[in-house]
């Protein structure tokens, strides 16, 4: 087949907390990729990890089945490979060989585990390919489940990358205790977030934040009060500082059951989401920005661009 031809290729992002399946169609050696069909399931694989260092059994084999099933889907869409990676949870827990193990005998497929500068590059490029019209230097953020990548840089060059041991899920489960969190709970999340955020006031300012992930794409979401989930109309969307003070402040108030109602596409979602509204709104305030510019685009798009280069 000639290689000006486009094809369809799918990637499976496992996290802490969800799985995301994107299946898009392009032209190998390019970053001319579409997506034509994606899916979130929650699986919480790295539940737990916040007070120990392996997975537990039960989240491995629910998470397992979800990446062959969502494997499967890929095909059924045309996707003539399927490639899957993991971060934080297989780079932290001892016992990640045994994830690995029980996809490749349910499926055959092989997981690749990202390290913390492969995922926080990926992000990167998702969001400096994908935002062409974010001024530079940008700082790209994924926040994740169980961790947090952060990358400034320009159009040609990343200037460093991070990761963060912290995300919105681990957050919760350190800090968040009660349903609704007590006003206390909230203050020592805050304080916590401004502490470790802390040295990001001391690096050169980028122009502007880019944020990508499940998290913080439902937040733009339920700021534009959509009960079905369209990246289309996420994806590009600028946020002040105070509107997602604003909806912090409101998250941090409902239980449970009333934030899973805001949330009709990600009901699981909804347990983390008060970790991560407090976590978005510390990064603008460490980076002393006034907005968030947020990327339906994440490292996956990046990391299909790249494998197809060599497909």
């Amino acid at each position: 087949m000639s290689r000006k031809n486009p094809v369809r290729h799918a990637v499976l992002d496992i996290g802490s907390f969800s799985v995301l399946l994107l299946v898009a169609e392009g032209v190998p050696g390019t970053r001319n990729w579409h997506p034509v069909y994606q899916k979130l399931v929650t699986t919480g694989l790295g539940e737990g990890l916040a007070r120990q260092d392996t997975l537990r059994p039960e989240a491995i084999h629910r998470t397992a089945r979800a990446v062959c099933a969502l494997a499967q889907e890929a095909r059924q869409q045309g996707a003539r490979q399927v490639w899957a990676y993991g971060t934080r949870p297989l780079r932290r827990a001892r016992n990640a060989d045994d994830f690995v193990k029980a996809v490749r005998r349910v499926c055959g497929l092989q997981v690749e585990t990202l390290s913390e500068q492969e995922e926080a590059e990926l992000a990167f490029w998702a969001a400096r390919w994908f935002l062409p019209e974010a001024p530079d230097p940008l700082l790209a953020v994924d926040l994740g489940g169980a961790s947090t990548e952060l990358a400034p840089g320009t159009r040609t060059r990343i200037h460093w990358s991070l990761s963060l041991p912290e995300g919105a899920l681990t957050l919760t489960e350190t800090h968040l205790h009660h349903d609704p969190p007590t006003p206390e709970e909230i203050q020592a999340l805050r304080r916590h977030l401004a502490d470790r955020l802390r040295p990001l006031a001391t690096l050169r300012r980028p122009a502007a934040l880019a944020g990508t992930g499940g998290t913080i794409t439902t937040l733009a979401a339920v700021l534009l009060g959509l009960t079905t989930y369209d990246g289309r109309r996420v994806h590009g969307t600028r946020w002040p500082l105070s509107d997602l003070e604003t909806l912090a402040h409101r998250l941090s108030r409902l239980p449970l059951a009333e934030r899973q109602r805001l949330l009709p596409f990600d009901p699981d979602r909804a347990r983390i989401l008060v970790a991560g509204a407090w976590f978005t709104v510390a990064l603008l305030e460490a980076t002393g920005l006034p907005e968030l510019w947020v990327s339906d685009y994440g490292p996956r798009h990046a990391y299909l661009v790249r494998k197809s280069q060599t497909a």
